[in-house]
């Protein structure tokens, strides 16, 4: 059951880190919406950029899949620092596939991923801590 929780938070962290990514490269790059189809719907096309070309053609959704569903260590912040240098190093394999992005391209991707994903796994592992606590708590 508390395998099922893990692979739950794993799935919204994952969104949630595809919809922040988003967000940002709009910040970083503007929004453009030449279409005229909406913020939201272009949120939704980045999001699922991001989600299909980066997370699953780089490996990143597989490996942080294991990592979280294996993951025992009770330290609150290790998940989040084991998932960050994960994002970092599927980046690095993304930026080598797919050459030609300036170092002044990547750097601001690099900073804003290892954030968002530090905190987004951050929150998560708050949430599987607590509800491992509660579900102790009440057994007693």
């Amino acid at each position: 059951m508390f395998m099922m929780k893990r692979l739950t938070v794993w799935l919204i962290e994952t969104a949630a880190e595809a919809v922040l990514l988003s967000l940002f490269m709009f910040a970083w790059w503007g929004y453009s919406d030449p279409v005229d189809r909406g913020f939201m719907f272009q949120l939704f096309i980045w999001a699922w950029g991001i989600f299909a070309i980066f997370m699953l053609g780089s490996g990143y959704l597989i490996t942080t899949a294991i990592l979280r569903i294996a993951w025992k260590n009770k330290r609150l912040w290790t998940y989040s620092a084991a998932s960050t240098v994960l994002v970092l190093a599927h980046l690095q394999i993304f930026f080598l596939v797919a050459s030609g992005w300036t170092t002044y391209e990547r750097l601001p991707i690099q900073v804003a991923s290892a954030c968002i994903v530090f905190a987004c796994t951050f929150v998560g592992g708050w949430i599987l801590q607590k509800e491992s606590s509660l579900n102790i708590a009440e057994k007693l």
